[in-house]
């Protein structure tokens, strides 16, 4: 199955409301039209690259025409879930070339069409979020489920993710 591709570049508002407003309409594109990835050890051929470069990271590699870049959310063991790019090869595992150790974390993005990546690096003129999401946001759900299947239960019991910022 291929990956649900996002086409539009980012919306770069300088107004507070209006930001807001289309981070939310991302947010909401990313809930109906996102997908789970399974975080994987890197395969062969993709090495640990610079931490907090996730974009660039990523989508240099994509560029090239190694994999599939993927933008979304990302959540790790503390629960708060942040904007994140990755890369993917099949369209269900997470190749993660940024955090260290992939596996444990829950992945949930869109995956960009090639081209529409090229049009928005060359808009731009830098590697950035193309989505737009601010760089903490509410969970949607099923990214909180599969984060919640990941956590130990000694974990859950102590209250290691946080439900109150999970999307409806």
């Amino acid at each position: 199955m291929s990956p649900t591709i996002w086409k539009g570049p980012a919306r770069h508002c300088h107004d507070g409301e209006a930001r807001r407003s289309y981070q939310r309409a991302v947010f909401d594109h990313l809930c109906t039209n996102g997908k789970l990835f399974t975080g994987i050890k890197r395969p062969k051929g993709f090495r640990q690259m610079r931490r907090k470069d996730c974009f660039r990271n990523s989508q240099s590699l994509a560029i090239d025409g190694r994999a599939i870049y993927v933008e979304g959310l990302c959540v790790g063991r503390l629960g708060i879930a942040f904007a994140h790019g990755w890369l993917t090869l099949d369209g269900e595992h997470a190749i993660d070339v940024t955090l260290p150790d992939a596996e444990s974390y829950a992945y949930f993005g869109i995956a960009f069409d090639a081209v529409a990546l090229a049009h928005a690096l060359c808009k731009s003129g830098y590697f950035e979020s193309h989505l737009g999401l601010a760089s903490t946001m509410p969970m949607p759900r099923q990214l909180a489920e599969a984060k919640q299947a990941k956590v130990p239960t000694e974990a859950r019991d102590l209250g290691d993710v946080d439900h109150r910022r999970v999307a409806p």
